[in-house]
């Protein structure tokens, strides 16, 4: 895997998000249903209750609006001259992405009419207010998140994600062929989606779109072609995502290992450790690095890298645990070393 990655900003508008997600927040579109493409540019929501109070003073106006029970029963409460400027004091705001009604709440018929005038879209959703801002914040963070797409498969081991990289040729799609058939899950193949959810872990996914997620499932094994892994193994053998806590390097004979890496006995050609950074620098200077345990494993016939890995995930549990066999026998050496 390359050092230098190219990171970007992720990309929504609000058609997207209204298909994608429509079935499970049961949205409804009720009006401004002609300003679908505008973009969503921050996973922050805004509830305008202020706004409609008639204080304007940092009013998040790029912001996808919720209005839930207590700012709806604000403006029935209103003369209805006081509820039309409250209303049209929101929509003055042609920034807005899009407004989503909680509770299947009723718009106003002023709301519904301003809508199609801005192209603003305007949603109902028969969720709770505090589940749609859940669900809503939790699906833009994910979407709008710095991310990287990277050369390598995703498997989750027993609860923990491997990120398996390495030359191409290497082995890579074989190997996590053979941990599917050992009963491990699928990620993503050949090319993974990485960004930081929550801040500070790493979560991947395949970078297949909506457009070609027939690849999702897929994995590519030079030799045979195409697998549907899902169809083949079974439900349990994929996942739509996985957080990524470990990085495995394949590497060939000649490839060797790193300078930099430690090693403690001189004749030991195992598994070698070393660390992974990721969004160590992003395109607008912000230092957000996540640091990751990670080991070259070299690739030879008489090894089985699958095996390797399934250890060295089991030892990450047991490091979890705080055991750590590696500062345990680099302690004895250093006592052993001492006493001579």
């Amino acid at each position: 895997m390359p050092h230098k990655l190219r990171y970007q900003r992720g990309h929504l508008t609000v058609r997207e998000l209204y298909e994608e997600k429509k079935a499970d927040w049961g949205l409804e579109i009720k009006a401004g249903s002609n300003g679908l493409d505008r973009d969503i540019t921050t996973d922050e929501l805004c509830r305008p209750g202020l706004l409609f109070a008639g204080f304007e003073n940092h009013f998040a106006k790029t912001r996808l609006q919720v209005i839930g029970m207590a700012e709806w029963a604000f403006l029935d409460s209103l003369s209805p001259d006081r509820r039309e400027d409250a209303i049209t004091r929101l929509f003055k705001y042609d920034t807005i992405p899009a407004i989503i009604l909680a509770k299947r709440l009723k718009p106003f018929p002023l709301m519904k009419e301003l809508a199609d005038e801005k192209g603003i879209p305007l949603f109902i959703s028969p969720l709770k207010t505090t589940q749609i801002e859940h669900f809503v914040s939790d699906y833009l963070w994910k979407k709008l998140s710095w991310y990287v797409n990277v050369h390598a498969d995703l498997v989750n081991i027993h609860g923990v994600g491997v990120l398996i990289g390495g030359k191409s040729g290497v082995g890579k799609s074989e190997t996590a062929l053979d941990l599917i058939r050992r009963g491990h899950a699928l990620v993503a193949d050949d090319i993974v989606k990485i960004i930081q959810y929550p801040p500070g872990r790493l979560l991947g996914m395949s970078a297949a779109t909506e457009k070609n997620r027939i690849f999702k499932n897929m994995l590519h094994v030079k030799s045979i072609g195409f697998i549907n892994v899902f169809e083949i193994f079974g439900i349990k053998a994929v996942r739509r995502e996985s957080p990524i806590d470990l990085y495995i390097e394949l590497v060939r004979p000649e490839d060797g290992y790193p300078e930099s890496s430690k090693r403690i006995s001189n004749g030991d050609d195992g598994p070698c450790p070393f660390s992974r950074v990721f969004f160590d620098h992003l395109e607008n200077g912000a230092d957000r690095g996540v640091e990751i345990p990670a080991y070259k494993i070299v690739v030879e016939p008489k090894k089985n890298a699958a095996t390797l890995i399934e250890v060295l995930v089991l030892k990450h549990i047991v490091k979890l645990e705080g055991k750590d066999p590696f500062e345990e026998v680099e302690s004895v050496f250093e006592r052993e070393s001492n006493g001579r």
